[in-house]
């Protein structure tokens, strides 16, 4: 029987949104900046079908940075609410709603990994 790896999937995603996490700190932190582009990650199904197996997805997390990000999976954003006259790119209210997705995604992922957790332990004790 070949293991399923459910937390190790919980921990890559938890994983990619820390790294998402960052990047919304990071616009916010520079949203006065001048010529500052605003900046996401990578969708987190377009990383793994990138990453492909556990083995290259373990490779890739205990790589020299520690993350499962790299710097070809962070993109510039299209400026869909504007351009400021400085060049900045960088929408408060947007980084904002990408903040409430990153908690809602950290919120679901433990909500999952609690029960699955839950499963296995009502499962060892028959």
């Amino acid at each position: 029987m070949e293991s399923i790896g459910l937390f190790k999937l919980a921990e890559l995603h938890n994983s990619w949104l820390a790294a998402r996490q960052v990047t919304v700190a990071s616009n916010v932190a520079n949203v006065d900046t001048p010529g500052y582009r605003s900046i996401d990650v990578k969708s987190f199904a377009s990383v793994m079908s990138e990453i492909g197996d556990e083995a290259a997805a373990r490779a890739r997390l205990s790589g020299a940075s520690g993350s499962l990000l790299g710097a070809s999976d962070i993109r510039q954003l299209n400026p869909d609410w504007g351009t400021k006259l400085s060049g900045n790119t960088v929408s408060v209210e947007q980084e904002l709603l990408r903040g409430q997705e990153v908690r809602a995604s950290y919120s679901l992922n433990l909500s999952v990994t609690r029960a699955i957790h839950n499963m296995l332990l009502a499962a060892t004790r028959g």
